[in-house]
């Protein structure tokens, strides 16, 4: 099963939102399933 989860951003960038995101994509992977993050940016700085 493919996943893809939506985001902002994604860690290194500090954030609640980005360290679930972070922990989802490492579980699913964990269980064997093709889990991956699409976000927009990689730093808050513009």
């Amino acid at each position: 099963m493919r996943v893809t989860h939506l985001g902002k951003f994604y860690p290194p960038v500090p954030g609640g939102m980005e360290r679930v995101l972070q922990s989802l994509c490492e579980g699913e992977r964990a269980r064997g399933l093709d889990s991956r993050a699409l976000v927009v940016g990689t730093s808050r700085s513009p």
